[in-house]
């Protein structure tokens, strides 16, 4: 499958550690997008799509995505065995390590953009700038799908809404979807 295929994931909210997607309760322009992520059940996957059911009171008629990152476990090498004196093998676990996925910006998609200057791949350029990510047509049902172009295991999912002033124009919640 290429992600046109999808499995229906867990659904994450304010309460999970999500940005709140109607109250900017930070300085957004001197975060890391490091510092929204948020965890999630481990999902085994190389495309992840975000959906939003329905945005916050601010935007109105639509959802923004200022920034989008995911973490996930890095590839480890296995265990090794390794030979004691007089003894049975000894085994030392592979070490474990988080990582950061920034996919491509031309492995995006979405639902819907409001026009060209508010496409998906805004979502990946590093910029945490009012009015500049991507930006849905409609207020319901909106998705951004990205292809991780290899298959990992995402721990976690950092969002960052777009907002003017002091509005937040996110979603309520974001489900997880996978496809393989």
């Amino acid at each position: 499958d290429d992600g046109s295929t999808w499995t229906v994931g867990v659904t994450y909210d304010e309460s999970d550690g999500m940005l709140p997607g109607d109250t900017r309760n930070a300085d957004l322009t001197t975060m890391d997008v490091l510092d929204t992520c948020f965890p999630i059940d481990p999902v085994v996957t190389p495309h992840v799509r975000l959906f939003f059911a329905e945005t916050s009171n601010n935007c109105g008629d639509c959802v923004q995505v200022a920034e989008v990152r995911f973490r996930a476990e890095c590839l480890t090498a296995a265990p090794t065995a390794t030979p004691a004196p007089s003894k049975a093998p000894t085994l030392t676990p592979a070490p474990t390590c988080i990582m950061e996925l920034v996919p491509d910006a031309d492995a995006c998609s979405a639902s819907s953009e409001y026009d060209s200057n508010y496409a998906c791949e805004n979502t990946l350029d590093g910029e945490y700038d009012a009015d500049g990510g991507w930006q849905a047509k409609a207020m319901y049902n909106q998705w951004v799908a990205y292809d991780l172009k290899a298959t990992h295991v995402v721990t976690g999912v950092c969002l960052v809404w777009d907002w003017y002033g002091s509005d937040m124009y996110g979603a309520t919640s974001v489900r997880v979807d996978t496809s393989d």
